[in-house]
């Protein structure tokens, strides 16, 4: 597939990236803490795809609803976040999109906190690079994207992940479609100024 900076396509891992990063910025400016027990919603609990299998009313801390989030990608757990960071999905949604707005995020749309397929939900290499720079200045966030193991156990099951991170197989993705982009421009560039 060719990629090119500007091009707009449907991905998942912007979406759970930014979702982290606003909570780490909640986290920073005291809104919430690490210990603090989140109540599952009958929203959040309802997610498919790739999830950790929260049940409505289930309670489980920040700290590990993040580590969900990153090393499992887990779409309920993620959603869970948001909704106790912003009150609920839409209100956390619409600041995610502010926020892009803020980093230069011309060609990103966020409907959704954790990137599941929706109308309108898009993005671009260029943003992703974007959003993956302002993410790495968190000494937490680089904390987590290295956990290659993570347990912990709910009413209902226990659970050990030991793969390789889900964040940062995003970020070698995300680099690997820089390079391309740096190389074909170069190369564009070459064979431009060999005409002149």
């Amino acid at each position: 597939r060719k990629f090119d900076k500007k091009d707009r396509s449907f991905e998942q891992k912007p979406s759970k990236v930014m979702t982290i990063l606003l909570t780490f910025e909640a986290l920073e400016s005291g809104q919430i803490k690490l210990e603090d027990r989140v109540t599952a919603s009958r929203n959040a609990s309802s997610k498919g795809g790739s999830q950790i299998w929260l049940k409505e009313g289930e309670q489980m801390s920040v700290d590990d609803l993040l580590k969900a989030t990153a090393v499992y990608s887990a779409n309920d757990a993620c959603t869970a976040l948001g909704e106790y960071v912003s009150g609920s999905e839409e209100a956390f949604v619409a600041a995610l999109n502010q926020r892009a707005a803020e980093l230069g995020m011309k060609n990103t749309n966020f409907v959704n906190t954790n990137g599941l397929d929706a109308e309108n939900h898009y993005t671009t290499a260029r943003d992703l690079a974007q959003i993956t720079i302002e993410a790495l200045k968190n000494e937490i966030f680089l904390k987590i994207i290295q956990t290659s193991e993570y347990s912990f156990e709910n009413i209902y099951q226990c659970f050990r992940i030991h793969f390789i991170p889900f964040l940062s197989f995003c970020f070698a993705r995300i680099i690997c479609k820089a390079v391309i982009i740096i190389v074909r421009s170069r190369a564009v560039l070459k064979e431009k100024t060999k005409k002149l």
